[in-house]
């Protein structure tokens, strides 16, 4: 196969992988399953592994909220006092069971150095901080791209039997070549003065931010974590998590509106690592006439490339 030819669709016609949890899972017995796994490689992809990739199921009934872990996420990503959880918290729900789907046995790729590449998450009605839900986790699909293969992760989290919320996750399992910075990237996005964008507001990201959004969400993959860990994934210093990054712009622009309505939609792409600690600009403006929302920026402070660009809407 040749650059030209990609991105291409790996098929998922191998036997389908399913798993129920129930209770709690195990950060530290995922970590040392993850260690038996390291050998896996990144951004590559065998005969026999394509064969074996099948659709892969984990669902985890009767999950309980607790209000005091959605208080410190509330605190430690910026969100004021409120009633609903923040759709953003929810994504927090499926660590554990996107984690499952990285240790699956058909699941080809090493769990350590899987990057969030972007978010797409849909409220179709508010979650109460001591809620019941149903959870379902399952692998979407998997494309090879000149930059190794990007992963799909499709969520789904139900009440009595109707969805609250729903969501998708984009990851990627990068290649020899591009984490050797050989493959390119793709050109940032020019910074778009006027249009209707907000006075750029100021925020410091402290170097402890990754070990406490780690704490409320569970994802504790180590380039977030300290420095040492970082540089062994090719990261000069911690990177923040993009959930943290997203969870915090929605927070920022959440505090100027007088409500969210119900339903509503939000995605989000993450850019060039937010390095910890760092100094970024929040930023917004309205959707064009005719939507209802607002587009929202998280730059760097100085050098203006973009860590984050998303899009509120209802």
């Amino acid at each position: 196969m040749t650059m030209t030819e990609l991105p291409r669709a790996v098929p998922l016609d191998g036997p389908e992988h399913r798993a129920l949890v129930r209770g709690s899972i195990s950060i530290p017995g995922q970590y040392a399953r993850a260690i038996g796994r390291a050998g896996r490689p990144q951004g590559e992809m065998s005969g026999p592994a394509r064969q074996a990739l099948g659709p892969i199921v984990i669902e985890h009934p009767g999950r309980a909220l607790l209000p005091e872990v959605v208080a410190r996420y509330r605190e430690v990503c910026g969100y004021g006092v409120g009633e609903a959880v923040p759709s953003s918290f929810m994504e927090t729900l499926f660590q554990g069971l996107m984690v499952e789907i990285v240790l699956a046995p058909s699941f080809p790729f090493s769990p350590f150095g899987v990057i969030h590449l972007g978010q797409t998450m849909q409220r179709h009605r508010a979650v109460a901080p001591d809620a019941v839900l149903d959870l379902r986790c399952s692998l979407a699909g998997v494309m090879q791209t000149r930059r190794g293969f990007e992963v799909e992760v499709a969520m789904l989290a139900e009440q009595a039997g109707q969805p609250v919320w729903q969501g998708t996750a984009g990851l990627i399992s990068r290649g020899k070549a591009t984490r050797a910075g050989k493959t390119g990237s793709a050109k940032l996005p020019p910074v778009q003065d006027g249009g209707g964008w907000s006075e750029p507001q100021a925020l410091e990201v402290p170097g402890d931010t990754g070990r406490r959004y780690a704490g409320v969400s569970g994802d504790y993959n180590p380039f977030h974590l300290y420095g040492v860990l970082a540089k062994l994934f090719g990261f000069p210093k911690p990177i923040a998590h993009g959930m943290w990054t997203l969870a915090r712009a929605l927070a920022w622009v959440e505090s100027g509106l007088p409500e969210l309505p119900e339903a509503y939609r939000v995605q989000a792409s993450f850019k060039k690592p937010l390095l910890m600690p760092g100094s970024v600009a929040l930023r917004q403006r309205p959707l064009a006439e005719g939507a209802v929302g607002c587009d929202f920026e998280v730059r760097h402070a100085r050098k203006d490339h973009p860590h984050l660009v998303g899009q509120l809407s209802w």
